[in-house]
């Protein structure tokens, strides 16, 4: 079996915040050999940089503007061959990992045709309910990219990550593609990871329920809405579509009912459904 020390991880960044960053390289730079960073044009570079001169064992590629989370994945992915690695856990920058994280992951990467050793979820201030728990491991069908131990063969042999859908739902595609591959995703239940879904808000339902809900910036829901449509439409012979649809037109829903800006919140969802249709894809102009 592949040594922890041996691996490495990789985190994509966009105007983090200092402290929770360093929190972060801190306590995933104990478990790992190197930490690559991939900046998306942040503009508190010169915080990053003493953050991650902390540590002396962190590379920072920096790119000039924000290139989107599937192409900083991928120069992740490509650095970590190029110095050796097999294996490379990718977080996100807000992600911080409990200590011996990489060692349980580690301990299930031997396995037949494994894609990704994934843990479980629980996701800060909002409380989602997960199947098959009570097992060590469950095969799931997708998983999102922090916290994911991907075997770095399987993302070469199925191409990386696609760029063109610049943000969102790149990590549901990506498994798609492994799946398809005869590859597997493991998910280990006895390794819990917290973590951050966007932000999370006190509301009240109805102006009466108090309730905690995560919201986002309204031009995501440009990009949620967009390739959410575009996956479906590629991959509606292996998905439920029904179910799919479901599932968007929920976040959505939620999206704009909790939203400060309506408005603005349904004028970009509006935009992605007809870019979807024109079968665009990129960065949004």
């Amino acid at each position: 079996m592949i040594k922890c020390k041996d691996v490495c991880a990789g985190i994509v960044i966009y105007n983090p915040e200092a402290k929770r960053l360093q929190d972060v390289i801190c306590a995933i730079c104990q478990q790992v050999k190197e930490l690559i960073l991939v900046d998306n044009g942040s503009t508190n570079i010169s915080e990053i940089v003493e953050v991650a001169n902390e540590q002396d064992n962190v590379h920072l590629i920096r790119n000039s503007k924000n290139e989107g989370i599937a192409k900083a994945l991928n120069q992740i992915c490509s650095y970590s061959i190029e110095k050796g690695y097999e294996w490379c856990l990718t977080l996100d920058h807000d992600t911080v990992c409990h200590e011996g994280m990489v060692s349980q992951l580690m301990n299930y990467s031997d396995k037949a045709k494994i894609g990704i050793v994934c843990p479980r979820v629980d996701y800060e201030g909002v409380n989602i309910k997960q199947k098959n728990t009570e097992s060590e491991t469950v095969e799931v069908y997708a998983c999102m990219t922090s916290g994911s131990l991907t075997n770095l063969e399987a993302w070469k042999q199925i191409g990386g990550f696609r760029e063109s859908y610049f943000i969102d739902y790149v990590d549901n595609e990506f498994c798609m593609r492994l799946a398809l591959s005869g590859y597997r995703i493991v998910r280990v239940n006895g390794c819990i990871m917290h973590h951050r879904l966007g932000e999370s808000v006190k509301k009240r339902l109805f102006c009466i329920f108090p309730v905690t809900v995560t919201t986002h910036k309204p031009w995501r829901f440009y990009y949620m809405t967009r390739n959410n449509l575009l996956f479906i439409g590629q991959y509606r012979k292996h998905l439920n579509v029904i179910k799919e649809y479901a599932k968007i037109a929920s976040i959505l829903y939620h999206g704009v009912l909790y939203s400060n800006y309506r408005m603005e919140t349904v004028s970009f969802i509006w935009r992605g459904v007809k870019d979807a249709f024109r079968h665009k894809e990129g960065r949004m102009e």
